[in-house]
C-alpha cells in the first residue's frame, strides 16, 4: 500500500510538472499586421511600445551561445587588423603623393609603422583569444589613428573634426 501511494504521489507530481511547465522560454507577443492604435496616435507612445518590446523581448543567449558570438566576434577583430595590416603597405606607397618636407616625411612613416605594428599585435591577441586585451590593442591603434589625422589634416580642416 505504501508503494502504490507513493508511486501515485510521485505520478501526480510529475503530471503537475509537465503541466505546469512552460513550452517557451519567453513569452511571445501575437504577429499582426495591422498597427495598434498607440501606434497611429503618439510616436512618443510608440517609441517607448519598441523600448519595452525590445527590453522584454529580448533574446537572452546562453553561456555557450556568448562564447560563440565571443569567438565570432574575436576572429572578425583579427581579420580587420589583418586588413589594416595590408592597407600600411598603401599607406606608405601613397607618402609621395603628400608633398610632404622630409622631417614630417619621418614622422608619417614612423606612425605608419606603428599602425602596421598595433595592427599586427592586435591580430595577435584576437588570434590567440586573449579577450581582455583586445579593447587595449583596439585603443592603441584607434590612438595611433588619430595622432596621424592631427598631425597631417590639411590645413584648411584643422580645428574641424
Amino acid at each position: 500500500m505504501l508503494k502504490k501511494s507513493i508511486f501515485l504521489i510521485m505520478n501526480i507530481f510529475m503530471f503537475l510538472f509537465i503541466g505546469c511547465a512552460s513550452k517557451d522560454e519567453f513569452p511571445q507577443l501575437t504577429k499582426n499586421p495591422n498597427p495598434t492604435m498607440h501606434e497611429l496616435g503618439s510616436m512618443k507612445l510608440k517609441g517607448i511600445m519598441h523600448e519595452l518590446n525590445n527590453l522584454v523581448f529580448e533574446r537572452f543567449y546562453s553561456e555557450l551561445e556568448r562564447d560563440e558570438l565571443r569567438v565570432q566576434h574575436t576572429k572578425e577583430i583579427a581579420q580587420i587588423a589583418l586588413s589594416i595590416e595590408g592597407d600600411v603597405q598603401k599607406i606608405e606607397s601613397m607618402s609621395s603623393e603628400l608633398k610632404l618636407n622630409n622631417i614630417e616625411l619621418k614622422e608619417f612613416m614612423k606612425l605608419t609603422k606603428e599602425l602596421g605594428n598595433n595592427a599586427s599585435e592586435l591580430e595577435n591577441i584576437a588570434n590567440n583569444y586573449r579577450i581582455k586585451e583586445i579593447k587595449g590593442g583596439i585603443n592603441k591603434l584607434v590612438a595611433t589613428c588619430n595622432s596621424c589625422h592631427q598631425k597631417f589634416r590639411k590645413a584648411s580642416t584643422k580645428g574641424v573634426e
